[in-house]
């Protein structure tokens, strides 16, 4: 499995921005960022809550372990339980929860 490390490179890559720009978004010492970036440290918790909180789109679970929630291998336990558990529910409503606080519902 690659290391956080290189999925933050990656983020970084993606952004088209240097890591001194990337601590300043996510509100945290650039020290902090080097030392992941260099394989020194494992970022924290609350690291890893500002990166997901200002890059809503990044994926925590790809983040922390670099899995695909995507694609997930169709042998997996995992994925196989749910199949099992939801095989005849339906979605009853889907809530959007938005930046500023609101969320909107949608029924079917």
């Amino acid at each position: 499995m690659e290391d956080i490390s290189l999925r933050l490179k990656e983020i970084l890559k993606d952004q088209s921005i240097n890591a001194s720009e990337f601590a300043k978004k996510i509100n945290v010492q650039r020290s902090s960022i080097s030392h992941i970036l260099n394989g020194r440290n494992k970022p924290s918790l609350e690291i890893v809550t500002k990166i997901c909180k200002e890059f809503p789109e990044i994926d925590v679970e790809w983040l922390i372990f670099g899995k695909d929630k995507q694609n997930p291998s169709p042998n997996s336990k995992e994925n196989n339980d749910n199949s099992k558990n939801n095989i005849n529910s339906e979605v009853e409503k889907i809530i959007l929860l938005l930046k500023d606080g609101t969320f909107k519902e949608f029924k079917n």
